[in-house]
């Protein structure tokens, strides 16, 4: 049997795609269906290939199913897992699924982003991507005075002129920069 593969366009300039979301998804099997449909038409259209995961939510663990699903019509793909600043207990390293990665990135062992450095993980995601990958609503809140992650990078992506897509509006909103 024969598989049905796609790939990506080599001749073209390949994008990088970061994910950054609520915590909190409150229609899992939508977002899933929904998730892999964007990845699928982001691939297609905007030949992306390289798709980076901060790894602590289930946000993250749902995109990255996705993307591993995808992988298997699209063999080309990459999937990037940015490590957090702190050093991870080697015992705690099995609950991450690092070994459902293609790469293992640590920004934190370079000088422009050493341990000293107040620099916010998904600043340094946005940073090496063209696109964002979001799932934020505005009426989502946490608690009273919480910051909202999702919210500060999409703001950073924007004024970095990078795409953004947000799960959470029904047709896939597409936000572009001002």
């Amino acid at each position: 049997m024969e598989k049905n593969l796609h790939f990506v366009n080599r001749e073209a300039k390949t994008k990088v795609v970061a994910f950054k979301g609520c915590l909190r998804i409150e229609h899992y099997t939508l977002f899933t269906k929904a998730i892999k449909s964007v990845v699928s038409r982001l691939i297609e259209e905007e030949n992306a290939e390289t798709f980076l995961f901060a790894i602590n939510s289930s946000f993250d663990r749902c995109c990255l199913d996705a993307v591993t699903e995808l992988k298997r019509h699209y063999p080309l793909i990459r999937r990037v897992c940015i490590l957090p600043p702190q050093q991870m207990p080697q015992y705690d390293l099995n609950c991450y699924r690092l070994h459902d990665y293609d790469e293992i990135y640590n920004p934190y062992t370079e000088g422009k982003y050493g341990y000293g450095k107040s620099v916010n993980r998904s600043q340094i995601m946005i940073d090496k991507s063209d696109i964002l990958v979001t799932y934020y609503a505005d009426d989502y809140r946490l608690f009273k005075g919480a910051r909202l992650g999702a919210k500060m990078a999409i703001n950073y992506a924007l004024k970095k002129n990078k795409k953004v897509v947000n799960i959470y509006c029904e047709e896939f909103d597409i936000l572009s920069p001002n």
